[in-house]
């Protein structure tokens, strides 16, 4: 007996048995051989236990260009999503910029604004009450209504001062500057002949004490000791100088002068309105004062008096020293609130008021 032949290598025989023959071997290329006579559009069902038959080939290499190329397609469209939300996200980005910028803008005027307008009011409240004050009324005689109303500037200050620079007393501070911005007006209004300030030092004697039994009193350890006595002596003083006005509006002739400085101060508080539109901050202190001056000449041309280069003297001083003050304290923690900036206006138009004395006392003895 013959032993059969071993198939080709790499080929997948199959055995034919037919009655008791022994089976055969029939080979790769037999079989192809009689796929060619049988004809060309019968393709033979592939076994799937034959994993390296040409339709296997086939397919896989059917398959391998559309496995190739799709790995770069879904990466360039993966680029083109990430370029397309970059865009957008840039242009979000942008317009939110530009809302926030406008915004902080808005803040920024509507938070510088609000010092200025305090100057305003409280220095238009003082020059309305000096000319009330010279009407012929018992009431209004020798110009108590202008005393009233630096004493009401007073106790503004008086509330907003400790918050302002931080003092740990806010009990005794409010209480001793109240003290003075009461009690220096009504003694400037109290007193019949000059000198009009006789009496003050003895209300901020007074305002002194009040302060160090304050300091007593305290029961929290007596924390920062040296800064409460330093803020409220400061508020002390302020107080106690707003009842220059009040000596001023005395003198004769002395209220035209009197409106001349408060126009000018409320004129040159309006430099710092500018200050988030334009960037020379430091060109703010001579704008301040060219302001000053300009509204104190319209002042003087609209009553008559005082004379035009005097006025325009003393708006440049005046308008130059309550800038200073407001542009001291505006770098402070607590000017972002709305007590503190208040405080800063007001103590601007008081402390002006020793300025405005002094031209009055100069020009008009």
């Amino acid at each position: 007996m013959t032993s059969p032949e071993p198939p080709e290598a790499g080929s997948s025989a199959q055995p034919h048995v037919s009655g008791g023959e022994e089976p055969v071997f029939e080979t790769r290329a037999a079989r192809r051989a009689a796929l060619a006579k049988g004809g060309r559009g019968h393709r033979p069902q592939r076994d799937p236990a034959e994993p390296g038959t040409p339709a296997d080939q086939t397919d896989a290499s059917e398959r391998s260009p559309r496995r190739r190329h799709e790995p770069h397609e879904g990466a360039h469209t993966g680029h083109r999503a990430e370029r397309h939300t970059e865009r957008h996200a840039g242009r979000r980005g942008e317009r939110h910029a530009d809302g926030e910028s406008h915004h902080s803008a808005v803040s920024a005027l509507r938070g510088h604004a609000a010092v200025p307008l305090a100057t305003i009011l409280t220095a238009v409240l003082l020059a309305v009450a000096g000319y009330a004050g010279t009407a012929d009324s018992a009431l209004l005689d020798r110009q108590l209504l202008l005393a009233v109303a630096v004493a009401w500037a007073g106790l503004v200050l008086a509330w907003g001062w400790p918050t302002l620079l931080g003092s740990p007393s806010r009990v005794g501070a409010p209480l001793a500057i109240a003290v003075a911005a009461v009690g220096a007006p009504g003694a400037v209004w109290w007193t019949s002949d000059e000198p009009y300030l006789t009496y003050v030092p003895v209300v901020l004697a007074v305002a002194l004490v009040v302060m160090f039994l304050g300091q007593l009193l305290r029961r929290d350890g007596r924390g920062r000791l040296i800064q409460s006595l330093g803020v409220t002596a400061g508020g002390i003083a302020v107080a106690a100088i707003g009842a220059c006005y009040v000596a001023l509006g005395r003198f004769d002739s002395g209220v035209p002068l009197l409106t001349v400085a408060l126009v000018a101060v409320a004129v040159g508080s309006l430099a710092e309105v500018l200050v988030p539109l334009v960037p020379l901050r430091h060109w703010l202190l001579p704008l301040s004062m060219v302001l000053g001056g300009l509204g104190a000449a319209a002042t003087a041309a609209v009553q008559g008096e005082p004379q035009t280069a005097r006025a325009v003297l003393a708006g440049f001083v005046v308008a130059a020293v309550s800038h200073a003050l407001r542009r001291v304290l505006e770098p402070l923690p607590a000017m972002a609130r709305l007590r503190a900036k208040v405080a800063s206006g007001v103590a601007s138009v008081l402390v002006s008021g020793v300025v405005a004395y002094a031209f009055g006392w100069v020009f008009l003895h």
